[in-house]
């Protein structure tokens, strides 16, 4: 089992080197890897995808669209 190491923000965690975020989406919990190992960008990063959830715009689905073209 992988630990999490906690960081000053509670939506990012920190494994195996790189940063995560945990968070609720749609009463499911979500964990994506931010693919940083800078906190000030994992935290924007975060602050991205939360402003995404709260407009109801699906970031998965643009990321799809984004990397089939």
């Amino acid at each position: 089992m992988t630990n999490w190491t906690p960081t000053k923000d509670s939506r990012i965690k920190k494994r195996d080197g790189v940063y995560w975020a945990r968070f609720m989406k749609k009463g499911r919990r979500v964990e994506q890897s931010l693919d940083t190992q800078n906190f000030e960008l994992a935290k924007r990063q975060v602050d991205d995808i939360e402003a995404k959830i709260l407009v109801g715009r699906s970031w998965k689905k643009e990321r799809e669209l984004f990397n089939s073209t």
